[in-house]
């Protein structure tokens, strides 16, 4: 009798068994639309998963990370590397990256040297060599453009006008202008030049006075025909530095003897602005007054001897 029961109960079971009964059932509900929420969530990543992903890694200032600034440089390099490359529209995952970022670097008139640039899983690591200003050429009608020591032309908009006495001033005749383009060097073997001597003082000139460095020899792209240079002071004492480092003529001491001669000279004898002189002579080592006016004194050719 009892197995009949159980038997009648399984029979029981399928009789009221339905596929209206199955489809309606809470499990089965709530089965189907996992299944549902699933295939969907499988649908909608496969459309959305590049976005999703250039978005997570696209290379933004913020995954940039760059050696320290400079106090010279007030704009934020990476930003201004951004926006002038487009590189945003690269992404971490890109294989290439690496060069991509390394190549907008360069270019950047700031940048003398890009000295390393690695990715991480979360940033681009990049080191640099930032390019120094040295002096302000003069330039057209009483513009100045800043300069590096190789003459490299720099972004004048980062400085602000209490700033143009933090640099010696480079004066040259008839200075090349047509092609003068920021991140490059001046067209002019003067200027370069100039760059170099200033380069060479330092904060040094400061100290006792100089103002600007003068060459009054004709335009050229040939180092070896940039005439002599002089240097003058803020009131006009004209000291003649000589010929461009790297060309010093017979009798013409280096750049650095002729630095500390200067210097030296000051200590023990004053301000040359002090003196009742208004051409001074260093290219011999030692300063010297000289007593006329030297009118070949930027002459590439002809030139007075050093004694």
């Amino acid at each position: 009798m009892p197995s009949k029961r159980k038997n009648s109960g399984v029979l029981d079971w399928f009789a009221d068994f339905s596929v209206h009964s199955v489809l309606l059932h809470p499990f089965t509900m709530f089965l189907a639309v996992t299944i549902v929420l699933l295939i969907g969530s499988s649908a909608l990543w496969k459309q959305h998963k590049s976005q999703i992903t250039k978005d997570q890694f696209r290379l933004t200032v913020d995954k940039i990370d760059v050696n320290s600034q400079p106090d010279w440089i007030r704009s934020d390099l990476r930003k201004a590397v951004l926006d002038g490359s487009r590189l945003d529209d690269y992404s971490l995952l890109d294989t290439d990256v690496v060069n991509k970022v390394r190549d907008a670097f360069k270019v950047n008139p700031w940048i003398e040297k890009v000295v390393r640039v690695q990715k991480n899983a979360s940033n681009v690591e990049v080191e640099v060599k930032y390019r120094k200003p040295v002096a302000m050429v003069e330039f057209g009608n009483k513009h100045l453009l800043p300069v590096d020591r190789h003459g490299v032309i720099l972004d004048g908009s980062e400085f602000k006008t209490s700033q143009v006495g933090d640099f010696l001033r480079i004066s040259v005749h008839q200075p090349v202008g047509g092609q003068i383009v920021t991140g490059q060097p001046w067209p002019d073997a003067r200027v370069i030049a100039a760059a170099q001597v200033a380069a060479k003082w330092d904060n040094r000139w400061n100290k006792i006075g100089l103002f600007r460095i003068v060459n009054h020899s004709p335009p050229t792209m040939k180092a070896d025909e940039v005439g002599l240079f002089e240097i003058w002071t803020l009131k006009g004492t004209k000291l003649v530095w000589g010929s461009a480092i790297g060309n010093e003529q017979a009798g013409e001491v280096a750049a650095e003897v002729k630095i500390k001669a200067i210097l030296d000279d000051v200590e023990q004898n004053g301000q040359l602005d002090a003196r009742d002189v208004q051409f001074l002579d260093v290219r011999g080592g030692r300063v010297k007054a000289v007593k006329s006016k030297m009118r070949q004194v930027s002459s590439p050719r002809r030139v007075e001897p050093v004694e």
